[in-house]
């Protein structure tokens, strides 16, 4: 992390001990000053305050050039924040007692992928979630899937591991995946503009990306699933799926503590007293005033972030169709929220920040 990174971090967190609601008007100006800031054309941000219904802004517009605003209902590619949405339909066949989190996979399923590989006998969903797999992020275009380091060694993130897990979850159950995920997740949680694949209902409202210079780029509609990256959402769908698993609805609790315990550490980060660690499906931060659970999500030109504290059932979850849209994730959860975000630093996105906090100084 850069040092002038960590200099202004430093700093947010003497300025801003409190967030701001959603509703204020306030904290709406300060959010569009932000995204114009880091030329961002659009944000939709869900904030969850302990209560059943979630805060939701939309600010900006889904074609830059077009000027067209988004709403509410406006769909945004979800990136890797489709994975803990792999993880709760996994804990869920765990709870209804048709899987084993630590029974190797070929148990299951012949993923021929890795076949070749006698390492791949190792490997268990509870690998998988946790980014033990072994496996790379993705495989090298046009090449064959092969394990980067043994299975349980330690952290490396593995889109790979989730396309794999959700291949042996359609064989156990014999239904598709899309299916798994409206019958399990999506359809019990009013997530009525939620799907792996692209639909007809969508197609009038929908959020297209673009480049660092908010050029407009070319908007994948995914004909076929993939588990670990190919979510469409909107930002009120998916607070509706962090409350299901704040609430621990439809697992049992052990289960649901279990999810949001640490599996690993990750190497070389410890600062201050804050961790970094995974749980099943979700990052952990480990920090003074708790733990929150977290996940980011790339997809290039579609960004998403979210960051939920079980203790106090506060969070948020945000998504931006920018190049640009994981540059402002410490301002923010600073804005919304108050409260430090180790993973921030971790991922190490460089930051827009300063600027704000002179703007709020000076303003």
């Amino acid at each position: 992390m850069h040092v002038l990174n960590l200099s202004w971090k430093l700093v947010l967190c003497l300025l801003l001990p409190y967030g701001l609601l959603a509703q204020d008007n306030e904290a709406l100006n300060r959010t569009n000053k932000i995204i114009k800031k880091a030329s961002i054309p659009a944000l939709s941000l869900a904030q969850l305050n302990g209560n059943d219904t979630p805060n939701t802004i939309a600010i900006g517009h889904k074609n830059a050039k077009e000027k067209n605003p988004i709403d509410p209902n406006t769909i945004f590619s979800a990136a890797s924040l489709s994975k803990p949405v792999v993880a709760y339909i996994t804990l869920q066949l765990v709870h209804q007692n048709k899987f084993d989190l630590d029974r190797p996979l070929v148990k299951y399923f012949n993923y021929e992928d890795v076949a070749a590989d006698p390492r791949h006998q190792q490997v268990t969903a509870r690998h998988i979630l946790s980014h033990t797999s072994g496996l790379p992020n993705w495989r090298p275009r046009g090449k064959a899937l092969t394990f980067r380091q043994d299975p349980g060694l330690s952290f490396k993130y593995s889109g790979e591991g989730f396309v794999w897990l959700s291949k042996v979850l359609v064989s156990l159950t014999g239904k598709k995946f899309e299916t798994l995920a409206q019958e399990m997740v999506f359809q019990p949680l009013g997530m009525e503009r939620t799907s792996y694949v692209w639909r007809d209902s969508l197609e009038t409202n929908y959020a297209l990306p673009h480049d660092k210079y908010a050029k407009p780029r070319r908007k994948y509609f995914p004909t076929q699933p993939n588990a670990a990256a190919s979510l469409q959402t909107t930002a009120n769908d998916y607070a509706l799926f962090l409350k299901a698993l704040l609430d621990g609805k439809f697992i049992s609790k052990s289960l649901q503590t279990e999810m949001f315990s640490p599996q690993v550490s990750i190497e070389n980060y410890e600062k201050q007293g804050q961790k970094i660690s995974w749980g099943l499906g979700v990052g952990i931060q480990e920090k003074a005033d708790g733990l929150e659970f977290w996940h980011w999500g790339d997809n290039g030109t579609f960004k998403a972030y979210f960051t939920v504290s079980p203790s106090t059932q506060k969070g948020l979850v945000y998504f931006a169709n920018s190049s640009n849209g994981l540059s402002i994730t410490q301002g923010i959860t600073d804005l919304y929220l108050g409260t430090a975000q180790p993973a921030v630093m971790w991922n190490d996105y460089p930051q827009l920040g300063l600027w704000y906090h002179l703007m709020k100084i000076f303003k």
